[in-house]
């Protein structure tokens, strides 16, 4: 009688537990449901981004996957829950902001960008960003239990998948593209129809099959015959006497608020005399590779004359320009130029500090050889920036040799803030977009102390060079609010036309050839076409060489 009552309560034991084992294995398909159907909700209601579809069924899928893995090394189900809600807000919550920002997804490169991103933001600002990547291993590792064939498994599936997606990164993208029929040109769409989580591993798989491999000699030799790059060199390279001082200034989110039609402006945003310059360039326009941010792309074509674009959305400085590269600056240096570059920011932003170097530069002043004496914010200003320059390269540098000066104004940068007790506001809108105030009072000072620095050059050297150009268009509110409101652009990157593409990669262009003042430049006109007696030195091309 008591081996009975024994084995009925081993019984009764065995089918509770049994019970609990059931309800435990749910716990990652619940969870999962739950937690991504009220982030799309939430993501809907307050950014209006359209993004959901029945295609989002295989990324939820490709989230539950994920949610079993992780769930295999897991202790306690609460802090799973936890690690998961933070894990999946990370990835769709970030989504959604730079999509509303920018207009573009998260995607495997904004590794590199992240250091950058990091140093223009506030504390709380900060604190949002770096906290996921602190919570998500933190978490993990808190709860960690190693199980003796469920953590096994899944680290073999992990480990299985990351190899494919390293070594056979062709076979994921070939997949992606005959299910969804991605399209190159148009991210945004692969994203909406795709979900954050499969556009993120197809992204990481292109990443890697797209991986440049550097050239061997001989294709290198091969490629200098067929160019006949070392052809009659030397009798071509020769110092010539009374070479012009070229100076280009790449003046951060330059670009003419009076272009948003639909808003009122109290006065123009741009200083008098810039605005009469710009006329007199016949308000050309350089285009650009970016929007809103990823300055050193832009960077790069005005210093090589080669595209960006052809390396997807890759911060070039940080991920390509690893060896010297024969661009304008060390171009110019054959013909006895000094080339100088000055930016008051930390060197190691965008990897500038090595770029500059490989780019044939031959002096590099960045935060540290700047008093910061007149900050705008976290910026330092324009004025400041320009008066100092001055200084740097008469005390520091010969005056007989000519120079290539290339300066990187910093104030400009969003969330475009001055010292309102040196720079007051003076220009009111009838926007209601905070971004849109401050940047007209932001624009008229920057453009009124690049008139002051432009008058100093021309007055002590009335021969120079001069270039002034944005490195990209302001990121104005949320889904391009005001540009849509003016007809610019429309809310989305994949519904612009021709003429839409063109506003959202068109900066304000102005080149001051010396005394004789603005040159009108058309399409596909040199940046620097002739610096003494005709004598052509760059095939350097504005906009998308």
């Amino acid at each position: 009688m008591f081996n009975l009552h024994k084995s009925d309560t081993a019984k009764k034991l065995k089918s509770k537990l049994s019970g609990i084992l059931k309800v435990k294995l749910l716990v990652p398909l619940i969870s999962t449901t739950l937690i991504y159907i009220s982030l799309q909700l939430f993501i809907e209601l307050v950014y209006s981004l359209n993004l959901i579809c029945w295609g989002l069924f295989f990324d939820w899928l490709a989230q539950v996957i994920i949610a079993y893995l992780l769930f295999g090394f897991a202790r306690r189900i609460f802090l799973f829950i936890i690690l998961q809600a933070v894990f999946l807000s990370f990835i769709y919550l970030g989504n959604a902001l730079k999509l509303s920002i920018l207009g573009a997804p998260l995607t495997i490169d904004d590794i590199f960008s992240f250091s950058a991103l990091y140093h223009v933001l506030n504390f709380p600002q900060k604190c949002l960003l770096v906290g996921p990547f602190i919570l998500i291993p933190g978490l993990f590792f808190f709860n960690l239990k190693i199980h003796k064939k469920k953590s096994f498994v899944c680290l073999g599936v992990v480990i299985i998948l990351a190899l494919i997606l390293r070594f056979n990164p062709h076979m994921v993208v070939n997949f992606f593209i005959s299910k969804y029929a991605f399209q190159s040109w148009n991210q945004i769409n692969n994203y909406r129809i795709s979900g954050a989580t499969i556009y993120l591993i197809y992204n990481s798989a292109q990443f890697f099959s797209e991986r440049l491999k550097a050239p061997d000699k001989g294709q290198v030799d091969k490629a200098i015959r067929e160019l006949g790059f070392l052809e009659n060199k030397q009798s071509e390279i020769q110092k010539k006497e009374g070479l012009r001082n070229v100076v280009v200034i790449l003046m951060e989110s330059l670009w003419d608020p009076l272009l948003l039609k639909n808003i009122k402006f109290s006065d123009d945003p741009f200083a008098s005399g810039f605005r009469e310059l710009w006329n007199k360039s016949g308000n050309s326009f350089a285009l650009t590779s970016v929007y809103g941010g990823l300055t050193a792309n832009p960077e790069f074509e005005i210093l090589t004359g080669h595209p960006a674009n052809l390396y997807d959305k890759r911060i070039l400085f940080q991920t390509t320009v690893k060896n010297k590269v024969p661009g304008l600056a060390a171009y110019l240096k054959e013909f006895g130029y000094e080339s100088v570059v000055l930016h008051p920011y930390i060197p190691s932003f965008w990897n500038r500090v090595n770029a500059y170097n490989r780019l044939g530069f031959d002096f590099y002043y960045s935060i540290g050889d700047f008093e910061l004496d007149d900050m705008n914010n976290w910026t330092l200003s324009d004025e400041s920036l320009y008066r100092q320059s001055m200084d740097i390269l008469k005390e520091k540098h010969a005056q007989d040799a000519p120079k290539f000066t290339y300066i990187i104004t910093l104030t400009g940068h969003w969330p475009f803030l001055l010292n309102e007790q040196k720079r007051p506001p003076i220009i009111r809108t009838s926007s209601k977009i905070k971004e849109v105030n401050r940047y007209a009072n932001l624009i008229r000072y920057n453009t009124a102390e690049a008139m002051n620095f432009i008058s100093t050059i021309l007055k002590e050297d009335p021969h120079a060079l001069l270039v002034i150009l944005g490195d990209h268009l302001p990121p104005l509110g949320k889904k391009f609010q005001p540009y849509v409101e003016s007809g610019l652009l429309t809310s989305s990157v994949d519904n612009f036309d021709a003429k839409m593409l063109r506003n959202y990669v068109s900066t304000p262009l102005i080149i001051i050839n010396g005394q004789e003042g603005p040159v009108k430049v058309q399409k596909k006109t040199p940046i620097v076409k002739r610096l003494s007696n005709g004598w052509k030195i760059s095939k350097c091309w504005t906009g998308i060489f």
